[in-house]
């Protein structure tokens, strides 16, 4: 083979190179899989931030206080400042119906959504 011969085939050979480089950094990544629930947190609306009713009873006696409802927790700051109206039967304990009650609608203008 001529030298000239191989440069060409050198040139053609990284051209189909650098293209198909190219071409495989232009395509979009696919999108993440859906975020799976972890097992302490239950689902408010489309996140993830509520803790769930098993981690907040942590004395396993099956209900929950208010000062069981922590102070930080941005997804619960609602509840906290209207526990009564959470606690439909009013004993002053949320039950796991209440709070499954309240995480899945919340509170809005201090009124459980069924």
């Amino acid at each position: 083979m001529r030298k000239g011969n191989r440069c060409i085939i050198a040139l053609i050979l990284s051209a189909l190179l650098f293209d198909t480089v190219a071409s495989a950094q232009q395509s979009a990544p696919p999108p993440p899989p859906p975020r799976p629930q972890s097992a302490g947190m239950v689902r408010l609306g489309q996140s993830f931030d509520a803790p769930s009713f098993d981690s907040l009873d942590k004395e396993h006696h099956g209900y929950l206080k208010r000062s069981d409802i922590p102070k930080d927790a941005e997804a619960l700051k609602n509840l906290r400042a209207h526990f009564p109206d959470a606690d439909k039967d009013g004993n002053g304990r949320l039950s796991p119906a209440e709070y499954a009650a309240y995480t899945r609608g919340g509170l809005q203008g201090g009124n459980a959504q069924p």
